[in-house]
């Protein structure tokens, strides 16, 4: 009964939802909320499906001033070409119509991921409270920040969530598929990429592998009916690489203290911890469960990658749904250990919220990943009290 009111009052907001979306589609443009960083997969989308380049700059500036683009240069994708298969049916939309379904698409996402982190870490707790993960995703200023810029970082988060569903019922070719979504953005992740390797190698976990270099080249095929020489072009745009953005990362730190013009900074974090990683790895983890370790790959990779935005800390959402699981496990006998925890969430939210709002340069949130990742080992030492089911 319990479980029947809950799906049918599922159903009913998301009907609600759609009519209401409905409603306001018609004046969508760009400059409404979730069109400024869309605007950049839909104008390499338009120029795919014409046959020609998406990595010529010239032609893509082009597009993107016929659909309100006003910027002297162009907002580049920089992603690799495998990504436009993924956004090239919204390519044969008109602009508002095509924004407006990957406004939609975003947040079909961030309710499926939310819920399935759920169902990893409370999973005796799922059908009953998976509306506070709900809610939870929709407060993580990190979605908000995807949604409002219409970026493609929720498909990472839907790889490492998809990955971790199919791999604990052990359909690897499925979770290597899934691994596939992560990489129009494989330096966001690169930790778990590192951790993969180690993992498929040790395991013989060879069908992961498989089904993630199957997932690419179909993928990577398709760009290529529509441009044969896409990828070439990629490779020649990369030669000039995007170094002059000031990222919240790590490596965008080191730069601005040591001096910019050391670009080597950029990458020497995220190469230090793989080495680091990987011979952890090879000497420590006899015993490896995803569940309980992607939270720590996460949370060290996002400020530790070579480069990424706040928006590219959707995938934090993840560990931050397991330290709302906890404090939801805990109960309210234990409400003065996990008051604390909750109160430190709600703060950095709201700090992120400020700074967004005052219009802060992107550097500035370089913080919250490291403060989710100080949350998130409080968490682990003051409220955990009980195991999960391993899926090694």
């Amino acid at each position: 009964m319990r479980k029947g009111l809950m799906v049918l009052s599922l159903v009913l907001a998301c009907l609600a939802l759609v009519a209401e979306l409905a409603h306001v589609w018609r004046g969508y443009e760009f400059g409404s909320f979730g069109t400024s960083d869309f605007i950049e997969y839909w104008s390499a989308g338009q120029l795919l499906r014409q046959g020609k380049s998406p990595y010529d700059f010239d032609a893509l500036y082009n597009v993107e001033r016929s659909v309100g683009w006003s910027e002297e240069t162009p907002l580049i994708m920089w992603n690799p070409p495998w990504t436009l298969t993924l956004m090239l049916p919204l390519a044969f939309l008109p602009f508002n119509i095509a924004a407006f379904l990957w406004f939609c698409v975003n947040l079909a996402i961030l309710f499926a991921c939310s819920a399935a982190a759920w169902r990893l870490f409370a999973p005796e707790r799922f059908l009953r409270q998976v509306g506070i993960a709900w809610i939870a995703a929709f407060v993580f200023m990190p979605a908000i920040f995807t949604l409002q810029m219409g970026q493609i970082s929720s498909l990472v988060l839907l790889g490492v969530a998809g990955f971790l569903f199919f791999v604990a019922r052990g359909n690897d070719i499925l979770a290597g598929a899934c691994l596939a979504l992560t990489m129009v953005k494989p330096h966001v992740i690169y930790l778990l990429l590192v951790t993969l390797c180690w993992w498929i190698a040790t395991r013989r976990r060879w069908r992961v592998l498989l089904g993630l270099a199957a997932a690419l080249v179909g993928l990577t095929a398709v760009v290529l009916c529509f441009s044969p020489h896409c990828v070439e072009h990629y490779l020649l745009a990369m030669r000039e690489p995007p170094l002059y953005w000031r990222t919240p990362t790590l490596g965008g730190v080191l730069r601005i203290l040591l001096g910019w013009e050391h670009r080597w900074l950029q990458f020497f974090p995220s190469v230090i911890l793989s080495l680091a990683t990987l011979i952890c790895l090879i000497v420590k983890a006899a015993e490896f469960d995803w569940d309980q370790a992607i939270s720590p790959i996460l949370l060290i990779s996002v400020p530790t990658a070579a480069y990424g935005w706040s928006f590219d800390q959707v995938v934090l959402l993840i560990p931050y749904i397991q330290v709302i699981s906890l404090i939801v496990q805990n109960g309210r006998e234990r409400i003065a250990s996990s008051a604390p925890v909750l109160l430190v969430l709600l703060l950095t939210n709201g700090l992120m919220c400020w700074q967004n709002w005052r219009g802060l340069d992107d550097l500035y949130q370089f913080w919250v990943p490291l403060a989710l990742g100080a949350i998130y080992i409080y968490s682990r030492v003051a409220l955990c009290h009980g195991g999960h089911k391993e899926h090694k």
